[in-house]
């Protein structure tokens, strides 16, 4: 009987490390436009951890490349998706994804240093199959500027950037 139960409790340890050995690892990497900036915004950051936990939550082993900051007109896009679509490689990661996120010119904004969508003007990403070296899916979203008086800024993006992660799986499965 003792033989029975260990027979039996390694057939259900072997199935469950198996379906955990078989998710798809996936590899993301957020780029920030802005215009006149260097720093990080808060808002970014918060993109940044909603994809994350959303890509976790749908069983996919997720790493990330550092947050990046290209300055609009330059070619540093380029060389950022490049480095990080390296890094996946060799990181043994089956996709990448680069995250692009347009802010406005904060000088016009009423509140810069807040996490809010109206700083933001589109997000827009790239899939690639860092296997085949394919690009998956491609794609843009603009932002709706519609805010409440009491509308909590931190959670609408997080919910926008949970809209992204969503598409992207859709396209990846």
């Amino acid at each position: 009987m003792n033989f029975v139960r260990r027979c039996a409790l390694s057939a259900v340890f072997l199935i469950l490390f198996s379906a955990s050995s078989f998710a798809a690892a996936i590899s993301i990497q957020v780029v920030q436009h802005s215009k006149g900036q260097a720093k990080i915004f808060e808002t970014t950051r918060v993109i940044e951890d909603s994809l994350l936990g959303y890509f976790f939550e749908n069983g996919y082993v997720v790493s990330n490349s550092p947050i990046a900051v290209a300055q609009v007109g330059t070619d540093d896009d380029e060389q950022i998706f490049y480095k990080g679509s390296d890094d996946a490689f060799y990181g043994s990661i089956r996709y990448f994804v680069t995250i692009y996120v347009d802010f406005i010119d904060l000088a016009a904004s009423k509140n810069p240093d807040a996490v809010a969508l109206s700083n933001i003007s589109k997000i827009s990403w790239k899939t690639v199959d860092v296997k085949t070296n394919t690009e998956i899916d491609k794609g843009s979203g603009k932002v709706k500027s519609t805010v409440a008086k009491n509308d909590d800024g931190e959670l609408r993006v997080s919910h926008f950037a949970e809209e992204v992660a969503a598409r992207i799986i859709r396209e990846i499965k």
